[in-house]
């Protein structure tokens, strides 16, 4: 009985890990957070942004396509969106988002 003890509890603490790599995003502070929080997310879940792990150059231009859909930014702020989102979603970062 002791083996399936163990198989249960292994089990359960997979189930656990799964379930908290699908809870909610949270942005690392920073100054374009509250922009991004604000706009990104009325057209989709921030999951698909801090997956992307891409180079300013690509975070510009993918800014650019969601002014071109529709998307009212500040060119300032969109200068800091880049920033914001090389710096803690680009290419050499690491994952920084709890529950990630």
């Amino acid at each position: 009985m002791r083996s399936g003890t163990s198989l249960l509890f292994i089990f359960m603490a997979t189930a656990a890990v799964a379930q908290a790599a699908d809870g909610p995003v949270v942005l690392p502070p920073g100054p374009a957070k509250a922009t991004i929080e604000s706009k990104c997310k009325r057209c989709h879940d921030l999951k698909k942004i801090v997956k992307q792990r891409q180079d300013p150059k690509w975070w510009a231009a993918t800014l650019e396509k969601m002014v071109d859909k529709g998307l009212e930014i500040e060119p300032e702020d969109e200068v800091e969106v880049v920033k914001y989102l090389s710096k803690n979603f680009g290419v050499d970062s690491g994952s920084k988002t709890a529950g990630h």
